[in-house]
C-alpha cells in the first residue's frame, strides 16, 4: 500500500485552517524541519528503533506504535508521520522538534498527540509526549526574544456543544504544551433538547488571517466569526448569524485586541485579551 509523504510545505500545512497571504509562507517546497533531525527523532521513539520508509527511502514513520501513544503495546498498527515543526518553543536558546503522526491513537482521542525533542550539541532527545494535542492546525511565529509559539485553530465537540478556540501555544521546559486561549467561539444550540426555552449561543470562527509589518514581521492576526444569541424557541425564526472581525494586535511581545474590535470581541465568550512573552 502506498504510504502518504509528510505534509511539510509551511503553505500546505496553513491552508487546512488559516488563509495566510503568500509572503507569510516559505516555499511549497521547503521543509519546517530538518529532514535529519526528523529522521533521527523517529528512530528514537520507534520500538526497537524499527522505523518505515517512503517511496523515496525517507524515513516517514514506525513499524509498531511508540510509547506515550494509545496503542502502544496494544496493536500490530504501524505510526505514520504527519507534520514537523521545528523552532525554539522551550526557550529562546533551544531548539525544538515537534512530530505529529498518526494510526496510534484510540477512536476516543481525535487529537492525537505530538512528540516534543530538544536538540544539543546535535543530539536529538525526547523530552515528552504532549498526549491530546495535535499540530495539525497550527503555524509558528516568533518573538522579539528569538523564541516560539504556535497559532493554533483547534476544535472540540460533545453531543450539546461544538467549541472552535484560536489559541497561542508554548511549551515549558519538560515538553509540556502551555495553550492560552485569544479567541473562543461556541454552539450551544445542541442544549434545546433539555431546556428549550432557555437561550443559546451559535458562533462559528470562520477564517483566521496573519498580518505582517512592511518588514514582513508579524504584526497581528484577524479573526473572522458568527455570532447570535437566541432563546431555544425561537431559533428556527431567527435571522441568520450575523458576521464579525476581530483583530488582534502584536507588537514582538504580546497580542492584544484592537480597540476597534473591543466590542465585537466581548460578544463571544472569550476568556483573555491578552497573550505574554516570558
Amino acid at each position: 500500500m502506498r504510504r502518504r509523504r509528510i505534509a511539510i510545505a509551511v503553505a500546505i500545512a496553513f491552508g487546512f485552517l488559516f488563509s495566510v497571504p503568500a509572503s507569510d509562507a516559505q516555499s511549497p517546497a521547503a521543509p519546517e524541519a530538518n529532514p535529519a533531525d526528523i529522521a533521527q527523532a523517529i528512530t528514537l521513539v520507534c520500538p526497537g528503533h524499527e522505523v518505515t520508509l517512503s517511496e523515496d527511502g525517507i524515513v516517514d514513520g514506525c513499524k509498531s506504535c511508540p510509547d506515550g501513544t494509545d496503542l502502544y503495546e496494544k496493536s500490530a498498527e504501524s505510526w505514520l508521520l504527519q507534520r514537523a515543526i521545528s523552532g525554539r518553543f522551550t526557550s529562546k536558546q533551544d531548539e525544538n522538534l515537534l512530530l505529529q503522526g498518526t494510526g496510534c491513537d484510540s477512536p476516543n482521542n481525535s487529537a492525537g498527540g505530538t512528540f516534543v525533542f530538544v536538540a544539543k550539541a546535535g543530539q536529538i532527545s525526547l523530552l515528552k509526549y504532549a498526549e491530546g494535542f495535535s499540530i495539525e492546525g497550527c503555524g509558528k511565529f516568533s518573538y522579539l526574544d528569538g523564541s516560539n509559539a504556535l497559532v493554533c485553530r483547534l476544535k472540540s465537540s460533545s453531543q450539546e456543544w461544538i467549541r472552535e478556540v484560536v489559541t497561542i501555544v508554548r511549551f515549558d521546559a519538560t515538553g509540556a504544551y502551555c495553550p492560552q486561549y485569544l479567541f473562543l467561539a461556541r454552539d450551544t444550540t445542541g442544549e434545546c433538547a433539555q431546556r428549550p426555552r432557555e437561550p443559546v449561543e451559535e458562533s462559528r470562527i470562520i477564517d483566521v488571517q496573519f498580518s505582517r509589518s512592511s518588514s514582513g514581521a508579524l504584526s497581528g492576526l484577524t479573526v473572522t466569526a458568527t455570532y447570535r444569541s437566541v432563546k431555544c424557541s425561537q431559533l428556527a425564526s431567527q435571522n441568520k448569524n450575523r458576521t464579525y472581525k476581530v483583530r488582534f494586535v502584536f507588537n514582538g511581545k504580546r497580542f492584544k485586541v484592537a480597540l476597534k474590535g473591543k466590542e465585537a470581541y466581548d460578544l463571544f465568550f472569550s476568556p483573555v485579551v491578552t497573550v505574554e512573552t516570558s
